[in-house]
């Protein structure tokens, strides 16, 4: 097995490579605008609804860290990419399936292909599977 330089469970987001740090805040900084309405002027939020709870937002945050810390670590790419997506998706089917519409994906796959790449994986093949499952 491949020694990685990233030791799982005792890392941070920012002491992840910097393009892969980039790609996951972008990821969960879009999630939480859309379920806090930041991006929204302050007339608008009067009559908007959250499409999800914020809480979510942390759910599929902690998702995330998850899935890096273990590839990092030394865990398969593809397979722990699948077994992170599937528990995303169903934070999103428990709030209205609206967590990952196709920009969501498309950042999420930006993170993943980013992650993969770094400890040398098929950055391609996790992101079609990932993208497959997701569109079932």
């Amino acid at each position: 097995m491949t020694q990685h330089p990233y030791s799982a469970g005792d890392s941070s987001l920012s002491e992840w490579p910097p393009d892969v740090f980039e790609a996951a805040t972008e990821f969960i900084g879009n999630l939480r605008m859309m379920a806090t309405g930041s991006y929204l002027r302050a007339e608008e939020r009067e009559h908007w609804d959250p499409p999800y709870p914020e809480s979510a937002v942390d759910e599929a945050q902690a998702e995330l860290v998850t899935i890096g810390e273990a590839i990092l670590g030394g865990a398969d790419p593809q397979e722990t990419s699948l077994a992170g997506v599937r528990r995303i998706i169903a934070i999103s089917d428990a709030n209205g399936g609206l967590l990952l519409d196709s920009e969501e994906l498309d950042e999420l796959l930006v993170f993943l292909s980013r992650l993969t790449a770094t400890v040398g994986g098929e950055a391609t093949v996790v992101c079609d599977t990932v993208r497959e499952l997701v569109e079932e």
